[in-house]
């Protein structure tokens, strides 16, 4: 990360805690904050009451809310905590914030802490910044990690400050969490950084935590069930991933723009998959490029259809199957080329000349989110890569830059300029389409 971008996190951080202020929102930043604003290892956890979550959306919804951030993420994943994702442009890069805001700490919709007592209990640090006390934020950490499954050397070194800033409280905290022979192994694994132990022990602690957590009766359980079940039944019409199909003639530079999406904008993602031209049926690694394909010769009209008729079925059981589910679990999706390089080359494709059934069967083919169609002049990319005649590659250059007029969120970019500014509005479009997609889910 470069010092800019730094500067302009450190910066979005101090914007979102005036903003609270300013608009009286009482809250406690949750978790380790130590090194806090200068280092944000991951996302910035908070705690507000439940009348001031309901504030959030709105708050972050308007322009400007962090200055000249721009909101680019939305994603309920408990009923009682929304993911937000800020990000700010400069240049070719992305400074990014994640604010992970809860009224009630809830994994999987089971109940942890109610922010009435830990509001009520908070107190500010030593940066003075507004934190848990020692209990519950040692509660809150601790669940987090058996909710993740997750424990490495750098959790147990904060359970150990923990304990050495209030050893009697955070005794008390894990015998409210277990069972009293599981507090006193937890509290030993902590004091001697047994590490390994935690993570042998991780489903033993996840099993025995849930059976001693009464926050909730068995009525308002149920309820938290049931309010969790529409939850995931929203997001499964509203997924908050992204796919993009990024298409192009040789020599347009996909592969370098490809790897800049997949690095610029993960940060507003849950997780990254990558696709050559369509799903294959699941297959990892599929797809590779073929080395010269314009040299093959075109098959018949009959293995021309077969293969339609492939690439339709792989499609529509790639998104049933794959695609959606993950977009619904906040993945972004690149694909290098789409079905629709095969109505601007058909060569490489080794379908039939003037095959216009090509076009019959897009109309079928799922779309993808936003359409990058690369660009660049014919004889810049005949030097680029040499594979087609100068008559060739002026002719794919007037079918990709016809392209986006029949296609929608499509958008056209010039790579016969510094990589630079490239770069820089590849970014800016992605951005653009991000926030138009956040500020949606808001709306729904």
């Amino acid at each position: 990360m470069s010092q800019g971008i730094k500067n302009k996190c450190i910066e979005m951080f101090y914007e979102f805690c005036n903003e609270l202020e300013k608009n009286q929102i009482d809250y406690v930043l949750l978790g380790n904050v130590n090194g806090y604003p200068e280092t944000i290892d991951s996302d910035v956890g908070f705690m507000v009451s439940e009348a001031d979550f309901c504030k959030l959306e709105l708050l972050f919804s308007k322009k400007n809310a962090l200055r000249r951030a721009r909101l680019l993420q939305v994603l309920r994943y408990e009923i009682s905590a929304t993911y937000y994702v800020f990000g700010m442009q400069f240049g070719m890069e992305l400074a990014c914030i994640a604010l992970d805001a809860c009224y009630d700490y809830r994994t999987d919709g089971q109940l942890w802490l109610k922010n009435k007592k830990v509001l009520h209990n908070k107190v500010k640090n030593s940066d003075g910044l507004w934190v848990p006390c020692i209990k519950d934020n040692f509660k809150y950490y601790l669940i987090k990690r058996l909710a993740k499954s997750s424990f490495d050397v750098a959790h147990l070194e904060y359970f150990q400050l923990l304990f050495e800033s209030n050893e009697s409280v955070c005794r008390l905290a894990l015998k409210e969490l277990f069972s009293v022979e599981l507090s006193l192994n937890v509290e030993k694994a902590i004091q001697i950084g047994n590490l390994n132990w935690f993570q042998s022990n991780i489903r033993v602690l996840q099993v025995d935590a849930c059976n001693h957590n009464h926050m909730e009766s068995k009525m308002d359980a149920w309820g938290s069930k049931v309010k969790n079940m529409q939850r995931k039944w929203s997001r499964a019409f509203n997924p908050t991933g992204l796919v993009i199909a990024v298409l192009g003639p040789d020599g347009s530079g996909k592969s370098t723009i490809i790897d800049f999406v997949m690095d610029s904008i993960r940060d507003a993602f849950r997780k990254t998959q990558y696709y050559h031209l369509r799903p294959h049926f699941g297959k990892v690694n599929a797809g590779t490029s073929v080395a010269n394909p314009h040299a093959q010769s075109p098959r018949s009209f009959f293995f021309g259809v077969l293969k339609l008729i492939l690439f339709t079925l792989d499609y529509w059981f790639g998104w049933l199957r794959f695609i959606w589910p993950k977009k619904m679990s906040s993945t972004l999706i690149v694909f290098d080329r789409y079905y629709h390089d095969m109505l601007v080359d058909s060569y490489r494709y080794r379908l039939p000349n003037s095959f216009r059934l090509t076009s019959v069967f897009e109309l079928f083919i799922p779309k993808p989110d936003i359409w990058l169609v690369l660009t660049a002049p014919a004889q810049v990319l005949v030097e680029r890569k040499g594979e087609v005649s100068l008559s060739i590659a002026t002719e794919q250059v007037k079918k990709y830059e016809a392209l986006p007029r029949n296609l929608e969120n499509a958008y056209l970019i010039d790579t016969n300029v510094e990589i630079e500014k490239t770069c820089e509005q590849v970014l800016s479009v992605l951005l653009s389409k991000l926030e138009r997609n956040a500020l949606r889910q808001i709306k729904e």
